[in-house]
């Protein structure tokens, strides 16, 4: 019997085949494996931690949409829904919230997956399409960074983005894959109506967001202009036409008309520009430019050499692909993007950027890297072996910008800057470099980037959640110690908290039914910081949801807010104030709206918060014999706030 006799080079060659197959193999279920594992981890916790800031704002919008009088975004009708069906159940509505996102993500990843196989003209895959849906969900949940699963006006936000770009996408899917002889059909109409159901109730959770979206699409609709022939003006017509008539049936069910619609988001314009937040249209544009302009320079920051090194490169591989030596060529590309790539993602880890406030830069450094590193390998191999390769770089180059805006369009309008607020986006981003990590190992025939790529951008969203579990936004302790079974005197179901927090819910309402309160009273908010004592007592909010403190306008907005209620309200409302806290509002304003405080109130007691260890003093009004004289209201001066606001008013 004769053995074959194998060199040691061979047989070198032959192993490290064997180990990179087999690494690649496993590679592919490190997305599915870490998404299985934080959709338990959110899920089985949605009952724990409460947070009396943001969070108890979206309840507020929820639960009492009928008695916000001035805002410029509707998303409380919208999420009011779930909260209904939930049986107001905090719990059941935080996981509803989190099922429904899902869902929509994985039509989007759907749309995403047949545009790329309808671009490239390749036979679908079943491996890399669950490849695709399951990371896609799987960076969606990215959107938690801060574990904040109460479904909000930014979550309302994402949903509707998602919607509309699985619409543009099916959409360019047909006309890619149809006949030239085809008529406008009903998939195609469908499209349109998703695109213009996302974009209509979008402009209900941030007009901002709708406005970018509407660039967005017609962006969309110009790249493939010469695909849609002539049914690109059918299609857009049909979209705004359904947007039109989603802001038409909000306003007739939910305001009464189309005069109170108007009316409503007026006066909330109105609001947003007594407090001072900076969110006009000139601000918010000069804002997303400045943080744009800084993108670039920090992208390089990150390797300087790889980027010098670029050309270089280009020249060496070019050099050997010219003298017949195509392996040697493409082995040095190869090891380039692949080195390039491991110093780019070292940065991003030792720097910090994979964090909850780091997340929407290394999106757009991950986007802009891969993206260029697609761009070396087009002009440096000029390879022309398929119709999907002499035309590589236009149709995933208009893809990732197409991926982008969607980003920019959800980030948009926000308090927390563009860059910053795409980190709750960042699904699009990174979704845009995996299907271009993907086109280079295709274009170099070496499977390299792509696993990689999905396998370090899976474990940055697990670093993230997990430190959001660990630190969870404006809660005094992690998730694992919120043990502590609570209820409100409103609502279905309990929650468990930390110790910190149930004391305070169980004073506040030891304080207020001691003294005979009723959910349903008026409350007036004057902590400026924190409106969740209406959530814990199930008090009437006056005017808006939240009165913002802090801010230049702060006096004056509450002022305004507050005054839209009605006299009998204003009148029989009890105060909540923080003596001592950063983002009070003045009790002076009170007396400026005809009220006597604090003479005709009785102070019940106190009771100190978790968040920012705040005392809190509860009031109810003993005296409504008339109005006292206007008073003077001083102008407090703003403080610094270390931690971020997330817009309210949008």
């Amino acid at each position: 019997m004769q053995h074959k006799n194998y060199s040691m080079p061979t047989r070198i060659v032959a192993t490290s085949a064997y180990v990179g197959s087999l690494l690649n193999k496993l590679l592919l279920f490190v997305p599915t494996v870490i998404f299985i594992f934080l959709f338990c981890l959110f899920i089985f916790n949605t009952s724990r931690g409460f947070d009396i800031t943001d969070e108890s704002f979206y309840l507020l919008w929820a639960s009492q949409p009928e008695h916000v009088l001035a805002s410029a975004t509707q998303f409380g009708h919208y999420t009011r829904l779930l909260y209904v069906l939930s049986g107001e159940n905090i719990a059941l509505f935080r996981g509803m919230g989190l099922v429904v996102l899902l869902g929509i993500a994985g039509f989007f990843s759907v749309a995403l997956e047949r545009y790329r196989v309808s671009l490239s003209g390749s036979v679908v895959n079943a491996r890399i399409r669950w490849e695709v849906i399951s990371f896609v969900l799987l960076c969606t949940l990215a959107y938690y960074r801060s574990w904040l699963l109460t479904p909000s006006y930014n979550w309302l936000a994402l949903c509707c983005t998602l919607l509309a770009a699985a619409g543009l996408l099916n959409a360019a899917t047909k006309r890619i894959t149809a006949q030239p002889q085809a008529r406008f059909d009903i998939g195609l109409l469908t499209d349109a109506v998703f695109v213009g159901i996302g974009g209509g109730v979008a402009f209900m959770a941030k007009p901002t967001t709708a406005l970018v979206l509407a660039v967005t699409a017609f962006f969309w609709v110009t790249i493939h202009y010469k695909n849609l022939r002539k049914q690109w003006l059918p299609f857009l017509a049909l979209a705004v036409i359904t947007a039109c008539l989603v802001l038409l049936i909000h306003a007739l069910v939910f305001m009464g008309g189309i005069i109170p619609f108007y009316v409503h988001l007026r006066e909330g314009i109105n609001l947003g520009k007594i407090l001072g937040g900076g969110h006009s249209a000139g601000a918010l544009i000069f804002q997303a430019i400045n943080d744009l302009k800084q993108v670039p320079s920090r992208v390089f920051a990150l390797s300087p050499i790889g980027f010098l090194l670029f050309p270089f490169v280009m020249l060496l591989v070019r050099w050997n692909k010219g003298r017949g030596r195509e392996t040697i060529a493409i082995y040095l590309l190869t090891l380039f993007l692949f080195l390039f790539w491991v110093v780019i993602g070292y940065q991003l880890w030792s720097t910090g950027q994979f964090s909850i406030k780091g997340l929407g830069f290394s999106g757009v450094a991950i986007l802009s890297v891969v993206v260029s590193s697609a761009f070396l390998a087009r002009v440096t191999l000029n390879r022309k072996e398929s119709l999907f390769l002499e035309r590589p770089f236009r149709p995933v180059a208009g893809l990732c910008l197409f991926l982008f805006m969607l980003a920019a369009a959800y980030a948009f309008g926000s308090n927390n800057g563009l860059i910053r607020q795409m980190s709750a986006a960042y699904v699009f981003l990174v979704v845009g470099a995996l299907y271009t990590a993907f086109w280079i190992d295709h274009y170099v025939g070496r499977a390299i980037l792509g696993n990689i790529i999905s396998t370090v951008i899976a474990v940055s969203v697990l670093l993230v959640s997990v430190d959001a579990f660990n630190r969870p936004y404006r809660l005094p302790g992690p998730i694992s110690e919120q043990n502590v079974e609570i209820s409100f005197l409103t609502g279905g179901g309990t929650l468990h908290v930390d110790k910190q927090t149930a004391e305070y819910i169980g004073g506040l309402k030891k304080v207020a039914m001691r003294a005979g309160w009723t959910p349903g009273t008026p409350l007036i908010d004057l902590t400026g910081g924190s409106p969740g004592a209406a959530v814990i007592l199930g008090g009437r909010i006056m005017g808006t949801p939240w009165l913002l403190g802090a801010y230049k306008g702060s006096n004056e907005f509450a002022k305004t807010a507050i005054g839209m209620a009605s006299e009998s309200a204003q009148r029989s409302a009890w105060v909540l104030t923080a003596p001592q806290g950063k983002r009070e509002i003045s009790g002076e304003m009170l007396v400026a709206l005809g009220l006597n405080f604090p003479n005709g109130y009785a102070r019940l007691g106190e009771v100190k918060t978790g968040h920012r260890n705040e005392i809190q003093i509860l009031w109810k009004p003993v005296d409504d014999s008339g109005p006292v004289p206007s008073a003077r209201i001083p102008e407090k001066k703003p403080v610094d706030v270390v931690e971020p606001v997330q817009e309210a008013l949008s």
